[in-house]
């Protein structure tokens, strides 16, 4: 089977799920007209947006649900590994700056109409105020597309893992993990450390984000381009030495 094949294999898988997902956001966006119509006829005023978020956990979902049944279809049919994986890496790709792509057209659109606001609009607005708005678009499409292929290869990751693991382990580890970052680090944080590794993660944060020494959204992209290669890296070496089981 051809590389090609195999990415319209995977985009065919996930093209279903895009679609009613959007006729979703559709539905939503008709009842925020309306809402916004309501709104302004009696005089409130209010902001909505930040709907990349929807997308980012739609296509995460997308990632987590990407790789037991492919793995095992394509292994069935002597498809190697590696070119697996490189479908995949193609085809979420494709379905990220789709999904970017629709995503900032619909955003610019509506904050033509009324009071709406993008989470890159909110993060980035004040670097947003003083560039060109033509820019402004391309840098947001740029963001997405790569905000939505660290989500989905994240989801990926995830995944692969957890077909990895025995049994127990998965317990363990979907016991543990929420457990040790929701309750154990902010105990030990407030008891031991006096606050000092939340306030080092947040600072990371922001400038990993771009948001650091002044505002700058592509040092975001490059922080998430280098995180969705090592977590890409982490995911082939899981899928490389898989077997086939069910």
């Amino acid at each position: 089977m051809r590389l090609k094949s195999i990415v319209k294999y995977y985009f065919s898988d996930i093209k279903n799920s895009v679609i009613i997902f959007y006729l979703i956001i559709a539905a939503i966006a008709m009842l925020i007209g309306c809402s916004v119509t309501f709104a302004t006829e009696s005089n409130v005023e209010g902001t909505i947006g930040g709907g990349e978020m929807a997308t980012v956990i739609f296509i995460f979902i997308v990632g987590l649900n990407s790789f037991k049944q492919n793995f095992l279809f394509l292994s069935v049919n002597n498809i190697p590994r590696t070119r697996q994986f490189q479908g995949f890496v193609l085809s979420a790709l494709a379905v990220s700056g789709i999904m970017a792509a629709v995503d900032t057209t619909y955003a610019s659109i509506l904050s033509e109409f009324v009071n709406y606001s993008s989470a890159f609009m909110q993060i980035y607005g004040d670097w947003i105020t003083q560039t060109s708005k033509p820019f402004v678009i391309a840098t947001s499409f740029i963001w997405s597309t790569v905000l939505y292929m660290a989500a989905i290869t994240g989801g990926y990751l995830i995944t692969s893992l957890y077909y990895r693991m025995i049994k127990l382990l998965k317990i363990i580890v979907s016991i543990g993990v929420p457990v040790m970052l929701s309750i154990v680090l902010p105990a030990v944080d407030a008891t031991l450390a006096g606050g000092r590794i939340g306030k080092w993660l947040q600072e990371v944060l922001l400038v990993v984000g771009g948001l650091g020494n002044g505002i700058n959204p592509y040092i975001a992209v490059l922080s998430l381009v280098v995180g969705t290669a090592v977590v890409a890296v982490l995911s082939f070496l899981l899928v490389r030495k898989a077997v086939v089981k069910e």
